[in-house]
Parts: C-alpha cells; sequence; structure tokens
C-alpha cells in the first residue's frame, strides 16, 4: 500500500485478493485465496512522534573481559507525543527498534557494536520492557517487536507519553584463541 499524506479518515473493505496460475491445459491450473474478504482498513488522522537522543555517549570505560559485565550505562527521556485532529480513534501506541549495526549472538534484546567486543542493551520503564542488564535477554528487542508505551482514546485530540530509556554498555568477554601444538621431528 501506498499513501502520499492526502488520504482522509475512512474505513475501506478491501476484496479478496486471488493468486492464479494458469496452464495450457485445463487440469494444471491452480489458484488460492492470498487475502480473505473480511479486512477492514482503517484510515486515521493520528500521527506519532518520538524525542529521545540518537547518540550515546558512555564516555571513557574501563577494560573488563568478563562476558556479561557491565561497562557503562546512562539514562535518557524517552517522549512520544501522538495527536488526532479529527475523527478520532482508539488506538494502542506503539514503538519499534531496527538494529542497523546487527543482533549480538542472535539475542534479539543485544544491540551488536560495530567495532565487536561488546553490545548495548535498553530498558524503558514503567514495564514496557523487562530487565536490560547486561546478562538479561528480557530488555528492548532491537527486531522491530511491537512495544506498548500507551495508548489514546477517541475522546483524546492528543496524549504524551513520558519514559525513560536505560542503555547499557556490555563486554563481549575476551576471544581466546585457541592453539594447537604439534610435535615436530628431531632434527640432528
Amino acid at each position: 500500500m501506498v499513501a502520499d499524506g492526502s488520504q482522509q479518515n475512512a474505513e475501506v473493505n478491501i476484496p479478496a485478493m486471488w493468486f492464479g496460475s494458469f496452464a495450457n491445459v485445463g487440469d494444471g491450473d491452480r489458484w488460492q485465496s492470498i487475502l480473505p474478504s473480511n479486512i477492514t482498513l482503517r484510515i486515521s488522522s493520528l500521527e506519532c512522534s518520538v524525542n529521545t537522543p540518537t547518540t550515546i555517549n558512555f564516555n571513557s570505560v574501563g577494560r573488563n573481559t568478563q562476558t556479561g559485565a557491565e561497562l557503562a550505562s546512562i539514562s535518557l527521556p524517552l517522549n512520544t507525543t501522538c495527536g488526532q485532529p479529527n475523527d478520532q480513534i482508539n488506538a494502542n501506541i506503539n514503538l519499534q527498534f531496527r538494529a542497523l549495526t546487527g543482533i549480538y549472538e542472535g539475542v534479539p534484546s543485544r544491540l551488536a557494536l560495530t567495532q565487536g567486543g561488546g553490545y548495548i542493551t535498553g530498558e524503558i520503564d514503567n514495564g514496557v520492557t523487562g530487565s536490560g542488564l547486561c546478562n538479561a535477554t528480557t530488555g528492548l528487542p532491537f527486531d522491530n517487536t511491537q512495544l506498548k508505551v500507551g495508548s489514546i482514546t477517541s475522546a483524546e485530540s492528543s496524549k504524551s507519553l513520558t519514559n525513560q530509556v536505560t542503555w547499557r554498555l556490555c563486554s563481549g568477554g575476551v576471544i581466546s584463541l585457541q592453539v594447537k601444538w604439534t610435535r615436530l621431528p628431531r632434527c640432528w
């Protein structure tokens, strides 16, 4: 779907959609429903913005080679403001985070550092996420998971939500090198 910002508040019924593949002979035709007929698309004027620092400076940190050790943390504001000037609706207000640098060792709540050697975790207060401690896996997920920070009702034309997000810089441990010893033949 493509929207250009000029859409009006509406509810649009989307017709059923089918995929078809047709053969030269009648018994080779195939078709499959890919979209049921009972879908209603809701277009609203609800618009939200998020205000939080996009750069995190942990300053200088000490070296710690213990895997999962917290090297530094910082708490920053996370403000979400929504408005719906007309035809107000009830809606959840969700945030999503996407890792640009990748996920650390396949754990969605660990943001990989581009330099390697560690990761960053996040935790949003008020029960939005679980613990963002370095050794936990319940913090802020960086895989586009929707996180509900609040809701807005049809009686509200605007809503502001204030949270804190705590970012932690975590050690990935030390990389150990395995050296395989080989006995060399004696030379005389």
